[in-house]
């Protein structure tokens, strides 16, 4: 019996931005197991800047969250005084990208929000309820710098292990906040909007309706689906939305919040447990401040970091993945269900 190869291999196109295409080549499977991370670079507590009694380390703090009784309280360092005792901790990367002292388009923040006081372990081990405080002082943060006049759009990101960029081990994320609009989100938010002209349907909100009845269904609680990426651009890619329509994530009340919590870190955690503590990057995407007239809807997107892009992925924008979405859905759902109840 001959081997078909042709039925190992489909182009996909993704559903949002058409111009993103997908090869799904099983021929090219890999196993997890077999797949090897290395290790970022080990910084001992005592000097990693990021942990508690290290606070003089970086810039003056903007946000620190702590609790006190049963309340959780904001404050920001003053001068050279470091508040102590803090849950998060946000404040100015000590080698930004962008700064307010320029103009624009290079006028901007570059923050750094270090998720718990915890080097050893990610916020997404933490109690639902507790990492869902992490998440609010996150966007109260967003919240804040949203207001100024001269900022139009915010990205929150995250970069776990050596091969996704990130320096430092001690869980991070940072946001960058421009006075122009992104490009990618841009691109998203014109697909969305043609779209919507032309169906009166958010294409989220339909990709929605869609996946929760599909295999490419990873989670779902009341609020919140995860789902595994029609088109990837890299193995395992997974997609959290919320199933209410939503262009921003700022104003989530307490349900919500913890409902988000409850998927990402289910979703993180499944990512951790199944492909052996990969690298991996988290980017949240939202609505700029001027979209009043365009359609858009928040979500998050996180890329494991198992394949090295070559030179027809750089030079063609598109991109080989040896595991379709299904198989990966079917994996990290499993994991979920056998590991994470």
């Amino acid at each position: 019996m001959g081997f078909r190869m042709e039925l190992r291999i489909e182009v996909r196109r993704d559903f949002i931005v058409p111009t993103r295409v997908t090869i799904i080549s099983k021929v090219r499977k890999f196993r997890p197991k077999d797949f090897l991370e290395s290790k970022i670079v080990e910084i001992r507590k005592s000097v990693c800047p990021f942990c508690p009694g290290n606070e003089h380390m970086t810039p003056p703090a903007t946000l620190i969250a702590k609790i006190e009784g049963n309340e959780v309280k904001y404050y920001r360092d003053e001068g050279d005084t470091r508040v102590k005792g803090w849950f998060v901790r946000i404040f100015p990367n000590k080698y930004p990208a962008l700064i307010t002292s320029l103009p624009p388009p290079t006028y901007g923040y570059h923050e750094v929000i270090v998720e718990t006081p915890n080097h050893d372990q990610e916020a997404y081990f933490l109690p639902v309820e507790k990492y869902a405080l992490v998440l609010r002082a996150v966007f109260k943060r967003i919240a804040d710098i949203i207001k100024d006049p001269n900022i139009n759009h915010v990205i929150l990101i995250k970069n776990y292990g050596s091969r996704s960029g990130a320096s430092l081990e001690h869980p991070h994320m940072q946001l960058f906040a421009t006075s122009f609009t992104l490009p990618y989100i841009m691109e998203e938010i014109e697909y969305c909007t043609k779209h919507y002209k032309s169906t009166n349907i958010c294409p989220y909100c339909k990709l929605i309706s869609e996946e929760k009845k599909s295999p490419r269904l990873i989670y779902e609680n009341e609020k919140f689906i995860a789902i595994s990426a029609r088109a990837p651009r890299t193995p395992y890619e997974s997609w959290i939305l919320p199933k209410f329509h939503e262009d921003k994530p700022l104003s989530l009340d307490d349900d919500s919040l913890i409902n988000l919590a409850d998927v990402l870190s289910k979703v993180l955690r499944a990512i951790h447990g199944y492909l052996n503590n990969p690298s991996y990057n988290i980017w949240l995407h939202m609505a700029p401040k001027l979209s009043n007239e365009l359609i858009y809807h928040w979500h998050i997107e996180i890329a494991p970091v198992l394949v090295t892009w070559g030179g027809f992925e750089r030079g063609s924008g598109v991109y080989i993945v040896p595991v379709s979405p299904e198989e990966a859905a079917q994996e990290l759902r499993t994991y979920i269900l056998s590991n994470l109840k």
